[in-house]
């Protein structure tokens, strides 16, 4: 009998902090190499008008030299509105490579009316890398579209709904962490023979606010 391994090389967790706007893997031209994964993030807008035409260029420029561009949430600022999403996701699609947007706690727990806040996001985001035919590998998890995981190169890329400060609801917050657990667990489980490393994308940190237990 085959030994299993016993677990992965590196588990990488990658969470949006107020002071993180965007980070790059890469800059300059890049020439694509087999075994070797390039990611985008950005998070924080676009919050103003002005942000639109930054984030634009940086779309339109950057994301091609990568494999996938990740938005780690907080969309919105200060409003709740179905519209902005719209906007921004007609921004997302100048993105040259899939782009995957991560439900920040701006656009849900943090909102007056948080049950309406989801629908509108997932209205909008659910599957939204779907714009794009090259990642067709992806899986979601039934009844929380917004949880998300594929492998590329031996590696696991997790998508959980993690949220910040807020909560509305303990038993909501308790529901969803443990949804998440579970997401993470069958992506591990269901890959442990075949992937070296997992990178785990959340919106807040699992140490941080309401996370802590």
């Amino acid at each position: 009998m085959r030994k299993k391994r016993s677990f992965f090389h590196a588990i990488l967790f990658v969470a949006v902090l107020s002071s993180l706007n965007f980070l790059l893997t890469s800059s300059g031209r890049v020439e694509p190499k087999s075994g070797v994964v390039r990611f985008m993030v950005m998070a924080d807008g676009p919050y103003q008008e002005e942000h639109f035409p930054i984030i634009r260029k940086e779309l339109t420029e950057i994301s091609s030299k990568v494999d996938f561009v990740v938005h780690a949430g907080d969309i919105l600022k200060h409003e709740c509105s179905a519209e902005r999403l719209l906007r921004s996701a007609r921004l997302f699609q100048f993105s040259q490579s899939p782009l995957f947007v991560l439900l920040g706690d701006n656009e849900y727990n943090g909102c007056t009316c948080p049950d309406d806040s989801l629908r509108n996001w997932r209205s909008t985001f659910s599957r939204f890398r779907g714009n794009w035919q090259s990642q067709d590998n992806v899986f979601y998890q039934q009844g929380r579209p917004e949880n998300a995981f594929f492998v590329r190169e031996k590696i696991l890329f997790v998508f959980l709904s993690i949220q910040g400060a807020h909560e509305f609801s303990r038993v909501e917050s308790d529901r969803r962490m443990e949804a998440n657990l579970l997401w993470l667990r069958h992506g591990i489980e269901s890959h442990q023979d075949t992937v070296d490393a997992v990178v785990v994308f959340g919106h807040g940190g699992l140490l941080r606010s309401t996370n802590k237990r």
